[in-house]
């Protein structure tokens, strides 16, 4: 039997059992909807989770934060000497007292500049005043600013900044939109000054060094400096790059687990292919029959059921993964765009052709026992039945 007509005769069994054949077809279709929405929806969180965490942080950024005491001038040296660093960022940090219009709180300082705040926190923008960050001034996070029904520190107006034993009375230039935590820090809940500012106050040291890779492939190697010009044990490294290469195996961990409880469904629509050929072998053994009386070999019958098979898990498959690339927009619109609707939908060429192939094989495999079975089947006897 030429494929033509192993395909023709295949075709032809779907069309004249149509009931059988859409219900096959709508068995293997429903796995792949759920394979193919599962790993799409995968996709689209880990970019979104991406775009996030890459607009508001620099993802060639590595930060290094002290164990214990701050950091030096003599240890910043030492960092500002590994190679692949395009910047070496030291930022002050220090716990202090700021007494705001309506009362006081304790707040972390972080000493930076502006120009070197915007390359550290690209995304991070003023929702009050401005950006303006030099000796006498600073810029508060949204929960410092507002506080209750009264603002607490206001832009243009001046507040009292007290570390330790020191005092100074500085301008609020901004206050920051709500941005929460960055790079180890809640930015929300501390202020933004100059390095100098905090010098007045008597900080000394530093409490964050941020150095800024060449290229997101010279991270790995930084890191390894960093660990090495530095006694063991005197600092942690937070880097984003290997955040998100975490966020990336938790979300295929989730996926394939997802993918996996979908292929299950296929699984059991694999049984179902196998109860209904079985049947159809029952129903067409006379033509079974016929065929081998007219010289077709086993191998003919088999290969004829088999391609019956794989035509549908082929029409099912293709249905499945247009369909699933529906689905899985409308659970990505709900589940990770949220009340603004607006995402990033991924639709994964790599899901779509795992969930054809598996229905591919899995019709495939549901069929080849059929289709041995009809193979077996003895002319003399079957016609002589009918």
């Amino acid at each position: 039997m030429r494929i033509r007509d192993a395909f023709w005769w295949a075709w032809k069994s779907i069309c004249e059992a149509r009931t059988r054949a859409v219900l096959c077809i709508i068995a293997v279709m429903i796995g792949a909807v759920l394979i193919t929405a599962m790993v799409n929806l995968g996709e689209t969180y880990y970019t979104t989770i991406r775009e996030l965490f890459i607009s508001g942080m620099n993802p060639t950024a590595v930060m290094v934060f002290p164990s214990s005491r701050p950091f030096s001038d003599a240890e910043v040296a030492l960092l500002s000497n590994i190679k692949r660093v395009k910047a070496v960022t030291p930022i002050a940090v220090h716990s202090c007292t700021v007494i705001g219009v309506s009362g006081v709180k304790y707040v972390q300082v972080l000493g930076i500049d502006a120009d070197v705040f915007s390359e550290v926190y690209p995304g991070v923008k003023v929702a009050e005043g401005e950006m303006i960050i030099s000796p006498g001034t600073l810029v508060a996070g949204w929960s410092v600013a507002h506080s209750g029904s009264v603002p607490f520190l206001v832009p243009g107006t001046y507040a009292v900044l007290k570390c330790g034993d020191s005092s100074l009375r500085v301008m609020v230039s901004g206050v920051l939109d709500k941005v929460g935590f960055m790079l180890g820090m809640n930015l929300d809940n501390s202020i933004i000054t100059s390095p100098a500012t905090l010098r007045l106050l008597g900080v000394r040291g530093y409490g964050m060094v941020v150095l800024t890779a060449e290229n997101l492939e010279d991270v790995d190697y930084v890191v390894k400096q960093v660990e090495s010009v530095l006694p063991k044990g005197r600092a942690s490294v937070f880097v984003i790059k290997y955040i998100l290469e975490s966020v990336r195996t938790a979300l295929n961990i989730f996926t394939l687990f997802l993918a996996g409880i979908a292929g299950v469904s296929t699984l059991v629509a694999g049984i179902g292919i196998t109860a209904t050929m079985i049947m159809a072998v029952h129903q067409r053994a006379r033509e079974v029959g016929v065929l081998k009386t007219f010289g077709f070999t086993r191998g003919d019958i088999v290969k004829a059921f088999l391609i019956e098979a794989f035509m549908t898990g082929l029409i099912g498959g293709v249905l499945g993964v247009l369909l699933g690339n529906g689905v899985g927009y409308v659970l990505a619109l709900n589940l990770v765009g949220g009340q603004t609707r607006n995402i990033n939908y991924i639709m994964s060429p790599l899901g779509g052709l795992i969930a054809l192939t598996y229905s591919i094989i899995i019709a495939l495999v549901s069929g080849a026992y059929p289709a041995w079975r009809a193979s077996r089947l003895r002319p003399v006897e079957v016609l002589r039945y009918e």
